[in-house]
Parts: C-alpha cells; sequence; structure tokens
C-alpha cells in the first residue's frame, strides 16, 4: 500500500515542490505585483463600490455595452459596477424650488410673479429621464411650461385681481394646467406625454410684484377706504349717541313727572340742611352765615385761613385775647356804637344771630341751622335792630 500511495502523489509532491521554490525565487515580484493591484483597487474604488443614498435613484451608463441601461433602475444600497461604467444617481424624493416670470395683465401692465413649486421624479422612469432629458430636467422640463401656464393665466385678470381678490383662483388654474400636461398618456405623440418623468405635487403664488406707480395708486385707495370705513363708524357712533342722550332725556323727564308732586320747600330745605352739616363736619376752614332770608340755606365762605390784627387806632376789647376772622371785603365798616357793642360783649364784627330759641343774651356758636318755616324771626330782628345803632 505504501508503494501504491507514493505512485500516486508522487507528481502532485513534485508540482508542490516546484511552486513553493518558484515563489521563493519570485518573491520580490509577487509582492510589488500584489502591492500594485491593491494601489489600482484603492484609485478604482469610488467608481467600482457605489453607494445610492435613501430617497435616490440610479441609472447606469454602461461604456462599452450599448450606453444608459432602460431596463433597471438602481435602488438604493451597495452596488459593484466595472470601473468604466458610471452610475447617475437621481433625488427621488419630493423637493421644492422658485422661479419668478414676467407677465402681462389683461389691462397691460407688466408685473412679476412669484411661483413655487413642489414636485419628485419618478423612480421606475428614471433612466428614461437620465437618457432624454438629463439632470438638469427643472430648467428643461418643469420651468417653460410653468411660465407659460403663469403669463396665460396672468393675462385674464387685472392686476388688482392678481394680487388679491383672485389670487387663490389664479394659484389654483395654473396647478390644474401643469398637473394635466404632466400626466402620462400612452397614445400622446410626444414621449414626454408618454412618460410621466416628474410628479407635479402643488404650485405656490407666493408674491406678486407690481409697478411703482401702480402700487402707490392702490396704496392711497386703500387708505381713502379705510378712511371711508372710519366715517361711518363715526357716524354710527354718533347716531348711538344721540339715542343715548334721548333715551336719558326721557328718564329725566319721567323721573321728574314722578318726583314733582313730592318735592316741597319743606323738603329742599331739609336736604339744604343736610348739605350743609356734611359741609360743616369737613376739615377745610369755612365761615356759614345763617339769617339770609325766612326760608333760605346758609351761605358757606370759604378759604379764611389766616387772622389780622385791629388796626392801631383801635381801642383793645375784651375778648382781645381771642383770634378774630378776617372781616369780608362787602362787610359794613364797624361804627363807635359798634366798637362799643365789641367793647360790651354783645356782638362781633360780623353780626350773627343767636340760637334758635331766639335769646340775645347767649353768646353766638359759629354754625347753627337755619330756621324754619314755624320758627320766628328773632334773628331777623336782632340784625336789624343792630344796624340802627351803627349809624
Amino acid at each position: 500500500m505504501t508503494t501504491v500511495f507514493s505512485r500516486l502523489f508522487s507528481p502532485v509532491g513534485a508540482a508542490y515542490a516546484r511552486i513553493v521554490d518558484w515563489i521563493d525565487d519570485h518573491l520580490l515580484s509577487l509582492g510589488l505585483g500584489g502591492l500594485l493591484v491593491l494601489l489600482i483597487l484603492a484609485v478604482l474604488s469610488p467608481r467600482m463600490f457605489i453607494t445610492i443614498p435613501a430617497g435616490h435613484e440610479g441609472a447606469l451608463f454602461r461604456r462599452f455595452q450599448g450606453g444608459t441601461d432602460v431596463e433597471q433602475a438602481y435602488d438604493e444600497g451597495f452596488h459593484v459596477v466595472w470601473p468604466w461604467n458610471t452610475m447617475y444617481i437621481y433625488d427621488v424624493r419630493f423637493q421644492n424650488q422658485s422661479s419668478t416670470f414676467d407677465a402681462h395683465t389683461s389691462d397691460g401692465l407688466n408685473l412679476v410673479a412669484d411661483v413655487a413649486f413642489r414636485f419628485r421624479v419618478t423612480r421606475r422612469n428614471v433612466p428614461l429621464l437620465h437618457k432624454y432629458i438629463g439632470p438638469d430636467y427643472v430648467q428643461k422640463l418643469i420651468l417653460p411650461s410653468l411660465g407659460a401656464r403663469v403669463r396665460e393665466e396672468v393675462s385674464r385678470h387685472t392686476p388688482e385681481e392678481v394680487y388679491s381678490t383672485k389670487r387663490l383662483e389664479i394659484q389654483q388654474r395654473i396647478r390644474d394646467g401643469m398637473r394635466r400636461e404632466f400626466e402620462m398618456d400612452p397614445e400622446a405623440d410626444t414621449l414626454l406625454q408618454r412618460v410621466e418623468f416628474v410628479e407635479l405635487d402643488e404650485i405656490f403664488l407666493r408674491d406678486v410684484e407690481l409697478p411703482e406707480s401702480l402700487q402707490k395708486s392702490m396704496i392711497e385707495k386703500n387708505q381713502q377706504l379705510q378712511m371711508m370705513l372710519e366715517y361711518d363708524y363715526r357716524i354710527e357712533r354718533e347716531k348711538k349717541e344721540s339715542e343715548r342722550k334721548r333715551i336719558e332725556a326721557e328718564g329725566i323727564r319721567q323721573f321728574q313727572d314722578i318726583v314733582k308732586d313730592g318735592i316741597t320747600d319743606r323738603y329742599l330745605m331739609w336736604k339744604g340742611i343736610d348739605a350743609t352739616l356734611q359741609l360743616a363736619q369737613s376739615s377745610n376752614s369755612k365761615v356759614i352765615v345763617i339769617g339770609n332770608s325766612k326760608t333760605g340755606l346758609p351761605i358757606l365762605l370759604g378759604n379764611l385761613d389766616t387772622t389780622l390784627t385791629p388796626p392801631a387806632g383801635q381801642p383793645p376789647s375784651s375778648a382781645e385775647s381771642k383770634p378774630s376772622l378776617t372781616p369780608l371785603t362787602n362787610t359794613p365798616e364797624s361804627t363807635p356804637s359798634a366798637k362799643g357793642a365789641e367793647s360790651a360783649n354783645v356782638a362781633p364784627a360780623l353780626p350773627l344771630p343767636g340760637d334758635l330759641g331766639g335769646s340775645g343774651d347767649k353768646p353766638t356758636s359759629g354754625m347753627a341751622l337755619p330756621p324754619t318755616a314755624n320758627t320766628p324771626t328773632t334773628e331777623h330782628k336782632s340784625a336789624t335792630k343792630a344796624l340802627p345803632a351803627a349809624k
């Protein structure tokens, strides 16, 4: 058995020995060749190992096999291709872009419309999009059609309608027209209509720039409109105010009709006495004069906070130690007889009535109640008696 195995494996062992000997002889060359291969792989790895990110789609261009591969679209992930081929990656997520278009209104005025549009590339048709349109499909496919639709719709309306009143309607008509244009129709004549390259989601008319002269006129118009509305509100307010005053006057008249039978002289006198008492209880200095007439109310004279000394030639009175009030400008000057009355402590410089009992012997107080209707008029008599003495 040993002889048989040795005969069978002797050629293999001899070949293995020859290979080992050859490697030993060419070890340096093999090492350099391996390094060269690794260097080549490192240089060509970006073109050979392709990673398509999320939300993107790839179209492969085969340099020696008929160009763009329109049969297969490469999904996101890792792919290995020959280095002489090229992978073109397209973003198939929703995108937002905007552009401005010059347009003329129905009355011939020029304006600038800023339009934004949201779209995405159809995933299954990425190879056809790359083959027939290219990466700049927005400038070649979307913008020309969108500009034509914007100019068409703007030309049907006035600047005011485009700027404010029918703005949403114009935006909707542009969107519907663009969607019909990009819809797929298998029986259509052109390739753009047979293949759905782009899915148009929404169109927004963001801004409309009017001529400067037209902007000024519209601003003035709006200002005048607001002023007119302000005047309308003013007129309405005055009408309401007039109605309020009329209702108030009617209420006052009805109140007077109701209480006119209950308002008598005695009631008014009582209210006057009550008001006089409340004023007399305040901390402000005042002088109350009583005895104006039979049913008259007291007269209040305020702001008499200072005192004056008697003239140099006037003899001192018995009440010299007490401060005296400032005489009023319309008070008669004291006569010799009045001075004698002061020396006798009969009456002060300003004649005041006595108490309600009519006794002239008692000293007068600083405040007294006005006489009622049934009270004898002793105060008036005493005041009239003092006047002849002054003469």
